[in-house]
């Protein structure tokens, strides 16, 4: 990566939770607070935002791993507030630790995993895995 994400750098994100974001399978809400993929998905969107002023022109990033914990509940109509930290730069890979808190307190916490790549690299290998050949990272 040309341009390295110094450790400490910060993203944040927030949200309101809203209905159609509750936890739910098979269209049936079984808890009306934030699903955990939901979670998942702002966390992520959180790490990304750091990530991104850091990619050069023919560079491009994408998720690689998450480990995240659900802490607390968010009910609809909560607005939640996601923040991201770079904790670990290595080569082309980049951890960000993640927290998300609410006016109740904290929702969740984890690690977010971003892979940095050539342009078009990253598209060649998921062509290849579509067409059932395999390649290296």
């Amino acid at each position: 990566m040309r341009n390295p994400v110094p450790v400490g750098t910060e993203a944040e994100v927030r949200f309101e939770v809203r209905p159609g974001m509750e936890a739910a399978f098979d269209g049936r809400v079984v808890h009306r607070v934030l699903a955990t993929w939901w979670l998942v998905h702002y966390m992520e969107y959180a790490a990304r935002r750091v990530l991104e002023p850091y990619l050069a022109e023919d560079e491009e990033g994408a998720g690689v791993g998450i480990n995240v914990r659900h802490l607390g509940p968010a009910p609809v109509g909560e607005r939640v507030r996601v923040v991201a930290r770079a904790t670990q730069m290595e080569g082309q890979k980049l951890v960000c630790s993640v927290f998300a808190e609410c006016s109740r307190g904290p929702v969740g916490e984890g690690v977010v995993y971003q892979a940095v790549w050539p342009k078009g690299a990253l598209a060649e290998r998921m062509a290849g895995r579509a067409s059932g050949r395999s390649s290296q990272a």
